[in-house]
């Protein structure tokens, strides 16, 4: 079953989302939110024994956090098969379930492995993604049950709710990440090109071109680049002196 309609929340459904709220708060940490994101499915949702969460990194898929093994070994079954509700939803729909995989023929190989292995019986996954940024891919939120139809249409609006939130709280903890590794990118080249600066007689863009030419010759990223100048200078410093001051 996938992104079928679905009934009007229930007040006490909203509260129980509401209430977790707080804890799924954006930090600079995306896996740190992604764990907070999988505690909270299996803290709120009666249905969800195991939550775990698979992102697509360079069209490979991995699973970033679990509650425990069991939800990490059944994402293997799906990326090992290459079938699977979670595949479907970060991939095609906004959302799959299955009710009871024994009686579910849409991934054969993977539901006999879910249920024979792992004594897993249904399972909901949600695609996290804002509309703000559609091109944001968050992955997706993996719900395991060990009962079948575990996921009764309540649970399902819960699960629904939870994903909306989590989203929200991901997308800003990625936004957070990055723009702190670009402050910190920048504090690393602005570094690297005082030093340079220091031991010569080039303006900020000279440093910067120098920068830029031994990046491109090396293959390597900038930053990098003057994150080794600046470790480099670091410990010439240490020693009693830059490499300036070792030369004059």
């Amino acid at each position: 079953m996938a992104g079928d309609s679905l009934e009007e929340p229930q007040p006490a459904l909203v509260e129980d989302v509401l209430g977790i709220v707080p804890t799924l708060y954006a930090s600079t940490d995306l896996d740190e939110t992604f764990a907070r994101i999988v505690q909270a499915a299996v803290h709120v949702l009666d249905a969800c024994d195991h939550a775990s969460i698979t992102v697509r990194t360079r069209e490979a898929l991995s699973t970033r956090a679990s509650t425990d093994e069991t939800a990490r070994t059944a994402d293997q079954f799906q990326y090992q098969e290459g079938e699977g509700p979670c595949l479907d939803a970060v991939s095609r729909e906004q959302w799959v379930m299955t009710p009871d995989v024994q009686a579910d023929w849409r991934w054969p190989r993977f539901s006999a492995r879910l249920a024979g292995e792992l004594d897993v019986h249904s399972m909901l996954s949600v695609r996290l993604g804002v509309a703000a940024s559609p091109t944001r891919d968050l992955g997706g939120l993996n719900m395991y049950s060990r009962r079948a139809d575990a996921f009764t249409r309540e649970q399902r609006t819960l699960g629904l709710l939870l994903s909306a939130v989590a989203s929200v709280a991901a997308d800003a903890a990625r936004t957070n990440a990055e723009l702190a590794a670009a402050i910190q990118t920048r504090q690393v080249i602005g570094e690297a090109i005082g030093i340079i600066r220091a031991q010569s007689s080039m303006s900020r863009e000279e440093a910067f071109h120098v920068l830029s030419q031994a990046s491109q010759r090396m293959n390597v990223k900038l930053r990098d680049v003057a994150a080794t100048i600046a470790e480099n200078d670091g410990r010439l410093a240490g020693r009693g002196g830059t490499s300036a001051n070792a030369e004059g």
